[in-house]
């Protein structure tokens, strides 16, 4: 579920390395795309093996070297085509990404955040595979939606851990900037001279704009955890759904059956009537 390390790409929001193996999606994208004339082929290619074995020649043979070389034409084509490669794109877009080792970060509240994500990841499989609906659960429709999710996670996450590890290898945080603004600030105005308060003046700025950066920075950090947070208690909450969604379509279905039900039982006391009532007559005696 987890891959080692953070890749700088994600910074920028890819996270096409993320994703599953190619040959995982080549083998679900061939599924859907020319899938007839696969089959088809195929078939013919059983055919003239069974020709082979039952009447070994030289124009059975033929004809199996003839199929083979069709088939791999078709498979070829088929792989080649602008169809095939944006039906793969399409599908590993939608499979969901390798999530990062939080192992791999250091800062702690994006590693606990990653934590509860690999976590609401496997809650939200437990809960799909006991879904009475199997593969056609109530979340069956978002899993792309999910996997995005997912992987706006990881971007944020990368952003976050970027911001920081540079927040933490500064040697003065925003806090302490603005004892030493106060210091250069008073230093300018009890300069003896007015080069050095010049010179004090321009370190107090450039100081000045150091901090206000830095407090910038720190702000972003603040908000990107706090989406991370809020992407994080959306995947979080999808397990809980999932039942919930699974466990009223089972719910309405019992209404639906039991509203049959009812009308099936008026409908047999109707046909009963004409019965029982005969039932009741005074049949005259024939003495």
């Amino acid at each position: 579920m987890y891959s080692n390390g953070t890749e700088h790409s994600e910074l920028l929001g890819d996270t096409s390395k993320r994703n599953p193996s190619w040959m995982t999606s080549f083998v679900m994208a061939a599924s859907k795309l020319g899938l007839f004339v696969t089959v088809m082929l195929g078939f013919a290619l059983v055919v003239a093996v069974t020709c082979l074995v039952s009447h070994p020649s030289a124009s059975a043979l033929a004809m199996l070297a003839l199929v083979g070389a069709a088939l791999g034409v078709a498979v070829s084509v088929q792989a080649a085509s602008p169809g095939f490669r944006t039906r793969r794109c399409a599908i590993r877009r939608q499979a969901a990404p390798v999530l990062p080792n939080p192992m791999e970060f250091r800062d702690a509240s994006v590693v606990g955040l990653l934590n509860r994500l690999g976590r609401a990841r496997q809650a939200r499989s437990r809960t799909a595979a006991r879904s009475p609906y199997g593969r056609f659960h109530a979340l069956s429709h978002g899993q792309s939606a999910l996997a995005a999710l997912e992987r706006r996670a990881i971007v944020v996450a990368a952003r976050a851990e970027y911001v920081s590890l540079f927040l933490a290898d500064l040697s003065e945080p925003a806090s302490r900037l603005d004892s030493e603004v106060a210091r250069l600030r008073s230093a300018e105005v009890e300069a003896p001279s007015p080069e050095a308060g010049g010179a004090y003046g321009q370190a107090a700025t450039w100081v000045t704009e150091r901090r206000d950066v830095v407090r910038r920075l720190e702000s972003r950090r603040t908000t990107l955890l706090a989406t991370l947070e809020h992407l994080v208690a959306v995947l979080e909450s999808m397990p809980a759904k999932l039942a919930d969604l699974d466990l009223r379509r089972i719910e309405e279905s019992d209404r639906v059956l039991g509203a049959d039900a009812d009308q099936a039982e008026t409908e047999l006391a109707q046909i009963d009537a004409p019965f029982a009532e005969s039932t009741e007559l005074q049949i005259p005696s024939c003495s």
